[in-house]
């Protein structure tokens, strides 16, 4: 027995050996071994990524933050407070004295045309002012003083009412009522009257430049 063993095991390496599958096979286990060679350095590449996950913190958010705050909005908020109400304020008080002012003025002129006094009537009263009547007819300011002074016109009373000024710049408009006693060459002119009266200022004082006064007549019953 033990003779054919070993001539049957005489045969198989013959028949091995010349087949040439020996050689083949001792060349696959380097190549099942290169594999697991590779991996691993791949595996420690991929450690590689944390110092790129590192240089993430080091934004520049940080700054861009501190920049923010220095805004250019407190400069804004502190020019807004100058703001021009106080003149505009100044300007309406200012407003209300012209009005006050051209109300005493006009009050002025009629008691000194009541008292014939012509030199302080003619202190307000324009070198050109043109003054027209309730008659429609055109005074300069020499024919209406040679009135005053002659006792041609005569103002016994006059009472002023539903006065308004409008004051624009050095320009004012004032209009107002009035119920007058007196004469005019010997003729009752005694009525309701309303009269506008333009005013310029000039100097710092205010002129009596045009004036025209309108007839207020009874409507019939």
């Amino acid at each position: 027995m033990k003779r054919i063993l070993a001539f049957a095991v005489i045969v198989i390496a013959a028949s091995l050996l010349a087949s040439g599958q020996t050689p083949t096979q001792t060349p696959e286990k380097p190549v099942t071994q290169e594999k697991p060679a590779k991996q691993k350095p791949a595996s420690k590449e991929k450690p590689a990524q944390k110092p790129a996950t590192q240089e993430m913190p080091a934004t520049t958010e940080k700054p861009i933050t501190q920049e923010v705050p220095a805004t250019t909005e407190k400069p804004v908020t502190q020019e807004v407070p100058a703001t021009t109400e106080t003149p505009v304020g100044q300007k309406m008080a200012a407003g209300g004295n012209v009005e006050q002012e051209l109300m005493q003025l006009e009050q002025k002129l009629a008691d000194a045309l009541i008292a014939g006094d012509m030199a302080a009537f003619g202190s307000h009263l324009a070198d050109n002012a043109t003054l027209t009547d309730p008659g429609g007819m055109v005074n300069t300011k020499a024919k209406f003083e040679a009135d005053v002074k002659s006792g041609a016109l005569k103002l016994e009373s006059s009472k002023i009412e539903d006065m308004k000024v409008q004051a624009l710049g050095d320009v004012a408009i004032v209009t107002y009522k009035t119920t007058d006693k007196g004469t005019y060459k010997g003729r009752d002119i005694s009525g309701d009257y309303r009269w506008i009266d333009v005013f310029v200022k000039k100097d710092g004082k205010w002129w009596l430049t045009a004036g025209q006064g309108t007839s207020i007549q009874k409507m019939p019953q």
